[in-house]
């Protein structure tokens, strides 16, 4: 069982719904519970990927919902569910073994929300998508024998045959829900510097930020800004992209930069976390964790092709990426308890 508290569709909820689709190929029933505002978009996400979705106006009542489901294995998002469910479960009221699944390097987390972390940890496992993480969780004081590093992973149809582009300008792309540590201004205004004959497209949940940064720039000739908002990326959308451009502050291991990798973009991103790893055999450039926005600018004008790529021009990462590679650990070594996952 799954616990959520969401409205929104994030690399994290995308994991876990393909995750559950291929537990659900193998057999297992595999449930969500998720606290959101009506019928959001993440809740429309889990009724496609889970075998039932319990849909929660409040935490209470997820829990409450959570403690008449008898689950072997119990994995929490976000620590306004995670820390009341460890309080059950230690007194049994959640029957099976909680997991706390840890995605991201809490960059916005109080002093206080790590101590508590800290103090209710007994119990509770954690599900660590990077050594990143890890080692992040290790430094704030939870126990190394409580954490299971599983990998991200994409599913098949990922490193499937690329299609064919279309014609089209230069395409550069930044992906992702707009955050404050994601810091998308500064790659806009890097991309309308740079004065590259390009259109950028960014793909989030909110763009109601971009009108007034544009409103401050005189937009290059056949330079292009458009923001698409609350689009699953596919496989076909990275074909039809050039470069990523991820400006991030803090990270795990990216998803959309893993989508890219599969697809054969190239790849502009801060070096945080265990981005490197992902970057492996790709045509990409590694910024400073905290760039300027010159750094990132010059990164643009360096790695952008003159013209946009052809399927053979773009550098893949291999399959060894993929969903089915890695799923076997989570579902044979961690949801049957022993101690450690290793490769199927």
């Amino acid at each position: 069982m799954f616990l959520f508290r969401t409205d929104r569709i994030g690399g994290s909820e995308r994991r876990a719904g393909e995750v559950a689709s291929l537990l659900r190929s193998r057999g297992t029933e595999v449930i969500a519970v998720n606290v959101s505002s009506g019928n959001s978009a993440a809740s429309q996400f889990f009724k496609k990927h889970f075998t039932t979705l319990h849909p929660e106006k409040s935490v209470t009542s997820a829990l409450k919902r959570c403690s008449q489901i008898n689950a072997n294995a119990v994995v929490t998002y976000g620590m306004r569910m995670t820390l009341p469910a460890r309080a059950l479960s230690v007194l049994g009221i959640i029957s099976g073994s909680l997991y706390n699944a840890r995605n991201g390097l809490d960059m916005n987390w109080p002093t206080w929300w790590h101590a508590l972390d800290r103090a209710t940890q007994a119990g509770n496992k954690f599900l660590a998508n990077s050594q990143a993480v890890k080692e992040h969780l290790i430094a704030h004081g939870i126990a190394a024998k409580r954490i299971h590093v599983l990998p991200p992973a994409l599913p098949d149809e990922w490193f499937s045959t690329l299609t064919p582009r279309t014609k089209r300008p230069l395409r550069i792309a930044m992906i992702g829900n707009h955050r404050p540590e994601k810091n998308q201004v500064l790659g806009v205004r890097a991309f309308l510097s740079s004065r590259i004959r390009a259109e950028l497209i960014i793909y989030t949940d909110s763009a109601e930020w971009l009108p007034s940064e544009l409103a401050r720039w005189e937009i290059p000739e056949l330079a292009r800004v458009q923001a698409i908002t609350n689009h699953t990326m596919e496989p076909s959308d990275y074909d039809e992209v050039d470069v990523v451009l991820h400006t991030s502050l803090s990270e795990s291991v990216p998803r959309v930069l893993l989508e890219a990798a599969s697809r054969g973009c190239r790849i502009i991103a801060t070096d945080v976390g265990s981005t490197d790893s992902v970057l492996q055999g790709t045509v990409h450039r590694l910024l400073s964790p905290e760039p300027s926005m010159d750094e990132v600018t010059q990164a643009l004008l360096d790695i952008a092709p003159s013209a946009p790529l052809d399927a053979p021009e773009r550098v893949r990462i291999t399959n060894s990426w993929t969903l089915t590679a890695y799923s076997c650990a989570f579902l044979d070594n961690v949801l049957r308890n022993r101690e450690a996952p290793s490769p199927c």
